[in-house]
C-alpha cells in the first residue's frame, strides 16, 4: 500500500464530493477509487493491490475515450 496517504485522502474527498451516482462516464473510476480507499482503510494489501491496477485500467479507459471523443470533434 504505496501510496501516499494524502493523495488517498484526497481521492476519498473528491469521491464523497460527487454524492449520489457519479456520471456514466466516471462510474466505473469512482467505483475503483471507492475500492481503493476502502481497502486501504482496511489494510488489506491484496485488495488495494487490485483497486490500484483497477483504477489504473479504468482512469486510462476513460482518457483514451475522452482522446477519442475529442479528435472526432475535431475532425
Amino acid at each position: 500500500m504505496d501510496l501516499c496517504p494524502d493523495l488517498l485522502v484526497r481521492l476519498d474527498a473528491v469521491l464523497r464530493s460527487i454524492g449520489g451516482e457519479p456520471d456514466e462516464d466516471l462510474r466505473e473510476v469512482a467505483g475503483a477509487g471507492r475500492a481503493l480507499c476502502d481497502a486501504r482503510l482496511d489494510g488489506d494489501v491484496a485488495a488495494f493491490d487490485d483497486a490500484k491496477m483497477r483504477l489504473w485500467r479504468e482512469l486510462a479507459r476513460y482518457w483514451a475515450g475522452r482522446a477519442l471523443g475529442v479528435a472526432k470533434a475535431a475532425g
